[in-house]
């Protein structure tokens, strides 16, 4: 018996006849034939039978002894495609650098840290914007991927949920509420706030809830990148509003969690529909802690 054999057997039935299974193989019918009958004769055994039997996938009908070997051949040979495939992305993912927008890059190191570890000639190439930015550099082909908050449930683009988290508000430490643990969304009415750009996720999530609220809300200033919010609200200049894995470590802010109601902001791994099955994209999802997202390890503080 040899693996050849094995592997003219399975394509025979997973093809279901001699005649596909050669067109699928690369070989003539004869050889295909001859190939199967070399192993029926090794091992005295019928494998095939067109009179009588269950029909196997594709139409061909197998023996009880060929139903018992197709129960391994074709995990076996499942197993070598999946490690073919495994080799191809290695060799594919050494190539040009893997091109990432991103409007959190944070979320986003943990993730390329376990594409490294499986495949350690694999390169990156950031860049950082806001959830729009980042979107529409996917859907155009100037990124390879996305990690992007509020991304369009559209036909062009296939993604994956990475976590949830909820908005929160960023003050300085003598600010009047800086005593509390939560703020209210009517409480910001009056306070002048200090948010993300348009084009932010984080800001079409703060206003799509003050909206449906019928809160109107006063921006005191408005930055294009969490650490700009944070600087802000350190320097007194009013409340920062960034989702709560951004809070960094900062003696001078207290962060506090939004209520009435929470505003949740669900971040996604985002790629062109049609690049679904690419090694890169493969890789990623492969590098996924199981149930989990990637986790932001910058320090918080309250």
């Amino acid at each position: 018996m040899t693996l050849a054999q094995l592997r003219v057997f399975e394509a025979v039935v997973a093809h279901g006849g001699f005649a596909a299974a050669a067109r699928a193989l690369g070989m003539s019918q004869p050889a295909v034939s001859a190939q199967l009958a070399a192993l029926e004769r090794t091992h005295d055994v019928r494998l095939i039978d067109r009179a009588s039997g269950p029909p196997a996938p594709g139409g061909a009908v197998l023996t009880a002894a060929g139903a018992a070997l197709h129960g391994i051949t074709e995990p076996l040979f499942a197993l070598a495609a999946r490690a073919e495939e495994l080799l191809a992305d290695a060799a594919d993912l050494g190539g040009e650098p893997i091109r990432i927008a991103a409007d959190a890059p944070g979320y986003l190191m943990p993730l390329l840290a376990a594409v490294r570890r499986r495949h350690p000639d694999a390169r990156f190439a950031i860049a950082a914007g806001n959830a729009t930015e980042a979107i529409e550099a996917v859907r155009t082909g100037r990124a390879d991927v996305g990690v992007a908050a509020e991304v369009p449930d559209e036909r062009g683009l296939h993604r994956v949920e990475l976590r949830t988290q909820n908005l929160v508000a960023v003050v300085r430490t003598d600010h009047p509420r800086a005593g509390g643990k939560t703020l209210r969304l009517a409480e910001l009415a009056g306070e002048p706030i200090i948010g993300r750009e348009r084009g932010s996720g984080t800001r079409r999530a703060l206003e799509r809830a003050a909206a449906d609220a019928g809160i109107a809300l006063t921006y005191g200033m408005t930055a294009d990148s969490r650490e700009a919010v944070l600087a802000a609200a350190a320097a007194g200049l009013g409340v920062g509003i960034v989702a709560e894995d951004e809070m960094l470590e900062d003696p001078r802010l207290v962060m506090l969690d939004l209520r009435g109601p929470a505003i949740p902001v669900v971040e996604h791994l985002v790629c062109r529909a049609g690049a679904r099955d690419t090694p890169v994209w493969r890789a990623l999802l492969a590098a996924l802690p199981a149930g989990a997202a990637p986790a932001d390890p910058a320090p918080r503080s309250r």
